[in-house]
C-alpha cells in the first residue's frame, strides 16, 4: 500500500527482505525441499510437486526483479507500480503455496518416510544451515526478519486483530 501511496518506505528495507528471501527460502529452504522432500512425495502428489516447483522457480524470478527495483532505489510511479505488482504476485502466490506444502506435502513426507529417517533428515539440514550460515542461523534470520517488520510497523501482532463489535 504504501508504495501505491505517498507513505515513504524506510530505505533499504524491501532489498533486505528480498534478500533474506533469496539466500534463505528460495536457496536453502526451497533448494532442500527440492533434493530432499519433493523426491519422497513425487509419486503420491507427482502434480502438486510440478506445481511447486513451478512456483519456485517464479518466486526466484520475482524476487529478483523485487531485489533490482528496490536496489534502485525509490524511482517514478511506473516503478514503484511494477515493484508493488511484483510484491503482490509473489505473496499471492507463496501464500497458498505455504499452505499446501502445509497441509499436502510435508503430511505425504510422513506418511512415507520412517520416523528414523525423518530424525536424519532434520539432523542433515541443521547440519547444512549451520555449515551455509553458521551457527544460530535461523535466530539471525529471525532477527533479520523481525527488524523489517519494525521497520515497516507491523512487527506487533496484536495490530492485526479486529475491533470486537
Amino acid at each position: 500500500g504504501r508504495l501505491a501511496g505517498d507513505r515513504p518506505i524506510p530505505s533499504g528495507v524491501v532489498l533486505d527482505a528480498a534478500q533474506i528471501v533469496s539466500s534463505y527460502v528460495e536457496s536453502f529452504h526451497e533448494g532442500l525441499e527440492e533434493a530432499y522432500v519433493f523426491p519422497r512425495v513425487r509419486q503420491a502428489e507427482p502434480q502438486l510437486v510440478r506445481i511447486l516447483l513451478i512456483q519456485h522457480d517464479r518466486g526466484r524470478h520475482l524476487t529478483a526483479g523485487i531485489a533490482a527495483a528496490a536496489g534502485a532505489g525509490p524511482g517514478t510511479v511506473a516503478a514503484r507500480a511494477a515493484l508493488r505488482a511484483d510484491l503482490d504476485a509473489f505473496v499471492r502466490m507463496y501464500e497458498p503455496h505455504e499452505a499446501w506444502e502445509d497441509t499436502v506435502i510435508y503430511p505425504a513426507l510422513r506418511a512415507a518416510t520412517a520416523q528414523r529417517t525423518l530424525d536424519e533428515l532434520a539432523e542433515r539440514f541443521a547440519e547444512l544451515e549451520n555449515k551455509q550460515f553458521g551457527d544460530h542461523a535461523l535466530r539471525q534470520i529471525l532477527d533479520r526478519v523481525g527488524g523489517v517488520e519494525q521497520q515497516l510497523g507491523i512487527g506487533d501482532l496484536a495490530a492485526f486483530t479486529p475491533a470486537a463489535d
